[in-house]
């Protein structure tokens, strides 16, 4: 009688691989996280960034519309909007990036 479990090689389902399931080393799964630690610092460094740009944006603004340059100050004032909105989506980006990288395995070098 043939065993239950015997066509699944032809099923597509490899038994084989190396997982944390089975107890072997899954140092693969660790050596590439979904999020890389590099694109975490980006949004971090743009985070941190992009206020100062914002506040910088609008100071000039001010002092071109004081200076009665009212197109360069509208100017001035959408592009902090701009920026005000790239910060915003940089910042949920973040969020999202950080949950992800939370569900990878714990590192095992401790």
């Amino acid at each position: 009688m043939p065993s239950q479990f015997a066509g699944q090689e032809s099923a597509g389902i490899d038994t084989r691989r190396e997982n944390s399931h089975n107890g072997k080393n899954h140092a693969s799964k660790t050596a590439n996280p979904v999020i890389s630690r590099r694109a975490l610092l980006t949004l971090l460094t743009a985070a941190c960034v992009l206020p100062v740009a914002i506040i910088v944006v609008v100071g000039a603004g001010w002092l071109l519309a004081a200076m009665g340059d009212q197109s360069g100050a509208t100017g001035l004032n959408r592009t902090a909007l701009v920026l005000g909105i790239v910060w915003i989506v940089d910042l949920i980006c973040l969020l999202l990036a950080q949950a992800v990288r939370s569900l990878d395995p714990p590192d095992d070098r401790s």
